[in-house]
């Protein structure tokens, strides 16, 4: 019977510091995006970021369906370039105005394929590629 009351008393505790950590934690603020070009240029500026030069950048677009072209950014990159740090500031990114990200390693060249997502639909993808020097 005692184990019962110091059992109710831990859960009663538990829920009050939940409620309290619940109420007095801000959410943080997101934002949509202007348009699409905002996007492109965010994912552009980040690509230069990791000094990734533009001649090594292709982007192509293609139709997805009526009322949606998406863009098929190449990244052309030397071995040891950051990938998943990359794929990690572009979800931090895309965070902010209410977007998402996943990404798709294809073997046995372990090259990243990212997906950047809004309302659930792809509307552009990052490919890395090996970057073949001559």
């Amino acid at each position: 019977m005692l184990a019962d009351k110091k059992l109710l008393t831990l859960l009663f505790l538990c829920n009050l510091a939940a409620v309290v950590l619940l109420l007095t934690t801000e959410a943080e603020e997101s934002t949509p995006l202007s348009d699409w070009n905002q996007l492109d240029q965010l994912l552009l500026t980040t690509i230069q970021d990791f000094r990734q030069p533009p001649e090594r950048v292709q982007i192509r677009t293609i139709d997805a369906h009526e009322n949606l072209e998406r863009k098929i950014i190449t990244v052309d990159i030397a071995e040891g370039y950051p990938q998943t740090e990359f794929h990690r500031t572009v979800l931090q990114q895309v965070q902010q105005y209410r977007g998402g990200t996943y990404g798709l390693v294809s073997f046995p060249d372990q090259m990243l394929t990212i997906y950047i997502l809004f309302e659930n639909t792809v509307v552009r993808t990052i490919r890395f590629r090996e970057w073949e020097q001559q």
